[in-house]
C-alpha cells in the first residue's frame, strides 16, 4: 500500500516530514499500523493517525 505521512515522524536521527509518501505494508490484517522502510534500511511504524492512504499505482 502507499502511504502518505500526516505528521512528522523522528526516529533516532532520521526524520520523516508530513507529506512524503512511502509504500507500507500493515503489521498484521487487523491492524492499522504500517511499517516502511526508509532509503538508508531503517524501518518505520507509523499509527493510523500518523497518515492516509494514497489510491495511486506503485509503479
Amino acid at each position: 500500500m502507499r502511504i502518505k505521512l500526516t505528521k512528522d515522524l523522528a526516529c533516532s536521527q532520521e526524520t520523516c516530514s508530513s507529506g512524503e509518501e512511502h509504500d507500507a505494508v500493515l503489521l498484521s490484517p487487523r491492524s492499522t499500523t504500517v511499517e516502511f522502510t526508509l532509503d538508508s534500511g531503517k524501518k518505520i511504524r507509523a499509527f493510523s493517525y500518523e497518515y492516509v492512504t494514497v489510491d495511486t499505482a506503485v509503479v
